[in-house]
């Protein structure tokens, strides 16, 4: 299957976030800088994830984020169709 770039970067920062602790939140700037991934385009990606899926991804003020559920509750599918629609 092939995805949108939007889709993988989505799917990198959802692996990105993983692998942080759970109470530990995680900037666009981190993910950015560590994935190698175009900073205003992922911010775009990451407030849709949060704008469809707030279950799954959660944001506070100081620009940080973390998963609402555990990764092995998160659905691929779930993360595709929140950026494709």
């Amino acid at each position: 299957m092939l995805f949108s770039q939007a889709s993988e970067y989505a799917i990198l920062a959802l692996l990105h976030i993983t692998k942080v602790s759970e109470d530990q939140m995680v900037s666009v700037w981190e993910i950015s800088d560590q994935q190698r991934l175009a900073y205003p385009f992922l911010a775009t990606i990451l407030q849709a994830l949060v704008k469809h899926n707030p279950s799954v991804f959660t944001k506070s003020r100081d620009r940080g984020f973390s998963l609402g559920l555990s990764s092995s509750e998160i659905k691929l599918s779930q993360i595709v169709e929140a950026i494709n629609g």
